[in-house]
C-alpha cells in the first residue's frame, strides 16, 4: 500500500527532531491525530529520504562517555565493574562490546599480548635436532605460541607487553662466584636453622619443597596442626566437588554466626557452628556416627583443620589488598602498572632470583631499590620519605607488586623447567635454584 508523505515532513521532525519523541511515539501520534498508519519501516525508509540527522550517538563518539571511561581506567577498573558502574550512570543500553570496543579505539586495554613461549617439540622434531650439528641449533629461534595461562589480569598496549616479552624471554646473566658463595651460606644457614627446629619440635613437619629446602621424611603427626589438608580430604573420603561444596558450606555458617576466627568464637560456638556443618552437610555424617573413639578423632581433626582453613580465608579475604589498590594507593594507570612490574622482573631475571627466604631479606630489599633506583616514576612517588603522610601506604603498595612479580617470575622458572625437560634439553638447568647447591 501506497501512502502519501505529503506535508508531513515538518510534522516529523518536530515530533522525532525536536520533541525527541522515539519512533514509536510519532507513529502512536499520526495513528491518533491524522488516521495514517505506515508500517515501522516505511517510517524509517521516509526519515532516511528526507535526511534527517540521526539521534544515536555511537558509542565511540559520545566524548563525555568516553571521558568517563579513560577515568575509570586510570582508577584500575576492569572490565565487569566498569560497565557496572557505567550502565548505572545513565548509560543502561551500553553493552560490554560497545565498552571493550571504546577501549580497544582509545588504546585503554587492561590486558598485555600474549606472551612468545617456548613450544614443546614433538618426536620428531627433536630427532631433526639431534641430527643437526649444534651451530644450526643454536641459530634457531624458538617457535611462539599463544597461551594465557600465566597471564596477569591487568593488561596492556602492544609497547608495553612487548617489554614484559622480552623481559620474560630475555636469558639470565652469569652470577659471579661471590654471589654464589654468599646463596650457599645463606641457604646452608637456612637448612641448619630448619634442622635444629625440626630437632627441637618448633616448627611442623614439611611435606613439600620450601625455599629451597627438601621435604621432610614421611612420618605421622607428631601434633594436629601438622595434618595437611590434603590429608584431611582423604580421611573425610573427600573428592574434589565435595571438598569445595563443604567448604561453601561452612563459609556460609560463619558468616550466618559472625565467626571468623576459632579463638574469638570461643569453644562452645566454634564447637557449635562444627556441629552444624555436620547437620547440614549429609555425605560427611556417616563418618561421625563410627564407634571407634580413634578413627571418630581422627574425622573430627580432619574436619577442625578444614574449619580453621575456612576462617583464615574469611579473615584474609577481608583484609585482602588487591593489584589494582596497590596502583591506585602509588598513583599508577595500568600502562605505569605494567612498566614497573615489567621492569622488576627484568631486575629478578637477570639476578636468577629464587625466592626472598632463600636470598635473604637484605638482599630483597637491595633489588627493591634498586628497582626504584632506576625509574622516574617511582622515585617521584616515593620523594617526600617520611615526610609523605602517606609513606607506610606506598611501602606496603610496592611490596605487594614486587610480591606479583615474584610469584609470576616463579611460574615462569618452573614452566621453563618443564619445558626444558619434556623437549629433552641436556645439561645444567638455567633455573637460579641450583645456585643455592654446593659446586
Amino acid at each position: 500500500m501506497v501512502y502519501d508523505w505529503e506535508g508531513k515532513e515538518e510534522t516529523m521532525k518536530d515530533l522525532y527532531i525536536h520533541q525527541g519523541k522515539s519512533l514509536e511515539e510519532v507513529m502512536e501520534w499520526f495513528k491518533v491525530n491524522q488516521h495514517f498508519t505506515p508500517s515501522k519501516r516505511a517510517f524509517q525508509s521516509q526519515i532516511k529520504k528526507w535526511n534527517f540527522p540521526s539521534k544515536h550517538i555511537p558509542v565511540h563518539l559520545d566524548h563525555g562517555l568516553i571521558d568517563r571511561v579513560r577515568e575509570l581506567w586510570a582508577q584500575n577498573v576492569g572490565q565487569k565493574n566498569m560497565l557496572a558502574i557505567l550502565q548505572a550512570e545513565g548509560s543502561p543500553d551500553l553493552t560490554e562490546r560497545d565498552l571493550t570496543r571504546i577501549r580497544v579505539v582509545e588504546g585503554l586495554k587492561l590486558r598485555v599480548n600474549n606472551l612468545p613461549v617456548k613450544r614443546k617439540l614433538s618426536d620428531s622434531s627433536k630427532r631433526k635436532r639431534e641430527a643437526q650439528p649444534s651451530e644450526e641449533v643454536a641459530d634457531e629461534e624458538p617457535a611462539q605460541v599463544q597461551d594465557q595461562s600465566h597471564l596477569p589480569k591487568d593488561q596492556g598496549d602492544p609497547q608495553i607487553s612487548t617489554s614484559v616479552a622480552e623481559s620474560q624471554s630475555a636469558p639470565a646473566t652469569d652470577l659471579t662466584q661471590e654471589v654464589v658463595q654468599k646463596r650457599q651460606a645463606w641457604h646452608q644457614k637456612l637448612e641448619a636453622e630448619s634442622l635444629e627446629r625440626l630437632r627441637k619440635r618448633t616448627r611442623r613437619r614439611r611435606t613439600k619443597v620450601y625455599a629451597g629446602l627438601p621435604p621432610d621424611p614421611p612420618a605421622p603427626p607428631r601434633f594436629p596442626s601438622e595434618t595437611t589438608l590434603e590429608e584431611a580430604k582423604a580421611i573425610l573420603q573427600l573428592d574434589k566437588a565435595m571438598y569445595t561444596d563443604i567448604r561453601a558450606t561452612f563459609e556460609d555458617i560463619c558468616k550466618q554466626n559472625g565467626v571468623i576466627k576459632k579463638t574469638e568464637a570461643g569453644h562452645d560456638k566454634w564447637q557449635a557452628v562444627k556441629n552444624q556443618l555436620i547437620d547440614d552437610y549429609s555425605p560427611i555424617q556417616p563418618l561421625f556416627r563410627v564407634t571407634d573413639q580413634q578413627q571418630l578423632d581422627h574425622h573430627y581433626l580432619a574436619l577442625e583443620m578444614i574449619c580453621n582453613d575456612v576462617t583464615k580465608k574469611l579473615r584474609t579475604m577481608k583484609c585482602k589488598v588487591t593489584i589494582a589498590d596497590a596502583k591506585n594507593v602509588l598513583g599508577l594507570n595500568p600502562e605505569q602498572g605494567r612498566q614497573v612490574k615489567a621492569a622488576f622482573h627484568r631486575i629478578l631475571r637477570a639476578d636468577n632470583f629464587t625466592s626472598k627466604l632463600e636470598v635473604g631479606p637484605e638482599h630483597w630489599q637491595q633489588l627493591k631499590q634498586k628497582w626504584i633506583n632506576e625509574s622516574p616514576l617511582l622515585l617521584s612517588i616515593v620523594a617526600l620519605g617520611e615526610a609523605d603522610p602517606q609513606q607506610v601506604q606506598k611501602a606496603k603498595a610496592l611490596e605487594h607488586l614486587c610480591r606479583d612479580v615474584m610469584k609470576r617470575h616463579r611460574d615462569n622458572q618452573t614452566k621453563e623447567e618443564k619445558m626444558k625437560k619434556s623437549n629433552g634439553i641436556s645439561g645444567q638447568s638455567a633455573s637460579p635454584r641450583s645456585t643455592t647447591q654446593p659446586a
